[in-house]
């Protein structure tokens, strides 16, 4: 049984000498990265402007019915004059 311990100490010192291979894997990672990066940016920006539209759309409407409803006394002053004549 301590001769198979020995035995694995030895090959374990071996692989301890032994380098491992280099591999320059860096350029091959960084286009993957950017080609997978390209279609996620152009779905964000078309989420983006069809919110942008979203939003001035509403804002428009938003202030056209503000100004309708806080203007009522004003509409009812134009009313006025057209039934006295």
């Amino acid at each position: 049984m301590h001769d198979g311990l020995n035995e694995l100490e030895r090959v374990a010192a071996r692989a301890r000498l032994e380098s491992a291979p280099e591999v320059d894997v860096v350029n091959r990672v960084l286009m993957r990265i950017q080609q997978q990066a390209a279609p996620r940016r152009r779905s964000l920006a078309v989420f983006a402007m069809g919110s942008l539209a979203t939003a001035t759309g509403l804002s428009a409407l938003s202030f056209s019915a503000l100004y309708t409803l806080s203007d009522m006394l004003g509409n009812l002053f134009q009313v006025v004059p057209s039934m006295a004549l």
